[in-house]
């Protein structure tokens, strides 16, 4: 039994999540449709960031609206680095074809970090976090606690 207020949703946080990740996700892309890089191997980092941010971005909106799980927190984490630095690496880009625009090093560094921290939650405290059961399968089929040997009939010899 859980107890009181330990699993409370976060509605202010939910929508927060999705505005900065949608936002900056948005603006990644205008920014890669107004600088219009020539494709080099290293943009496929800040592709792979804006689809993290979209994406992760969502899946915490979803889970935080349903409860302020740790896991949830973990994944608006990795939306919100994956958009930062998507974000960043665009405005790089702009930058990088007018070179007077304002651009200070901190803000254009941020791609090469902000993913990191989400990203490494995700693959090492996250898989801690989960519930380890059983999986009971569809009514009337066996259970996965079964060994394999009596879900499957041997083979005819």
């Amino acid at each position: 039994m859980t107890s009181p207020g330990s699993d409370r949703r976060s509605p202010v946080a939910a929508w927060t999540v999705l505005i900065i990740t949608g936002g900056l996700t948005a603006g990644s892309v205008v920014a890669w449709w107004v600088a219009a890089p020539p494709w080099h191997p290293w943009l496929f980092h800040s592709v792979v960031d804006l689809v993290v941010g979209a994406g992760y971005g969502v899946v915490a909106w979803l889970a935080l609206l349903r409860r302020a799980h740790l896991a949830a927190w973990i994944m608006a984490a990795a939306g919100v680095g994956g958009s930062v630095s998507a974000a960043a690496t665009g405005w790089a880009m702009i930058v990088h074809r007018w070179p007077d625009l304002w651009g200070p090093p901190q803000l254009l560094g941020a791609a090469d970090w902000t993913r990191v921290p989400g990203s490494y939650a995700l693959i090492v405290v996250l898989p801690w976090l989960l519930p380890v059961r059983p999986s009971a399968g569809p009514p009337g089929s066996p259970s996965a606690s079964e060994p394999p040997s009596s879900r499957w009939p041997r083979p005819a010899c």
